[in-house]
């Protein structure tokens, strides 16, 4: 009998101790934020395959494309879709932007701040109007069963084109979702998905080299 007791003490004892240590290991929700931001402060590189939706007026035109990223100013594109578009190369070293279109078997070379406004928005991007940003919005949703986590930007009532920017985290890997830009009316302008997204991708020595 007394050898029972004991072991029922030793059970409740052990069913305490994994109770308090639950909950000194559970994250408060600013907690998880605070982690999402180290971790999209962290990447140093990634890929992914983007689905980039425009809606102009009553059109929404999509784009897909595979995307290199590496920090701080190094991308590489390769069209998918539309089929017109189909193989279309755009590579960046950071001082130049090479596009090269096989199927009309047309290139060019520009310097990057000439095209920077009219490419899609990339991560780094957003990151960079968040922490400038004097409104800033960080938010738990939830959708189709999946939580997120969602940091927003309010870029003020000067910028006519896009007037707030939020970005979908995966509240369980921290990983890029679907990034989403507001117009002035707090209608959706462009939607950018991140598909199969790696952030353990790193290129080559020469993967961003401009052709010579």
């Amino acid at each position: 009998m007394l050898k029972n007791r004991k072991i029922v003490k030793i059970l409740i004892s052990l069913i305490l101790v994994a109770g308090i240590m639950g909950c000194q290991t559970e994250l408060t929700e600013e907690e998880y934020f605070i982690r999402a931001q180290q971790f999209l402060n962290g990447l140093k590189s990634y890929s992914t395959t983007i689905v980039y939706q425009i809606v102009d007026k009553e059109e929404i035109r999509e784009y897909r494309f595979r995307q290199w990223v590496e920090a701080p100013d190094k991308f590489k594109i390769e069209m998918l879709l539309p089929k017109n578009l189909e193989g279309k190369i755009i590579v960046s070293d950071g001082e130049q932007i090479y596009m090269n279109h096989p199927k009309v078997q047309d290139s060019i070379k520009l310097d990057v701040e000439l095209v920077k406004q009219q490419r899609p928005l990339f991560i780094g991007d957003f990151l960079n109007a968040y922490w400038l940003c004097e409104e800033v919005i960080k938010e738990k949703k939830e959708e189709n069963g999946e939580q997120y986590l969602v940091l927003g930007c309010s870029t003020g009532k000067t910028d006519i084109s896009h007037e707030e920017k939020f970005l979908w985290l995966d509240a369980k890997t921290f990983m890029p979702v679907k990034m989403i830009e507001y117009d002035v009316e707090g209608k959706i302008s462009t939607m950018i998905k991140f598909e199969n997204f790696d952030a353990r991708w790193k290129g080559t020595d020469d993967f961003f080299a401009i052709p010579g």
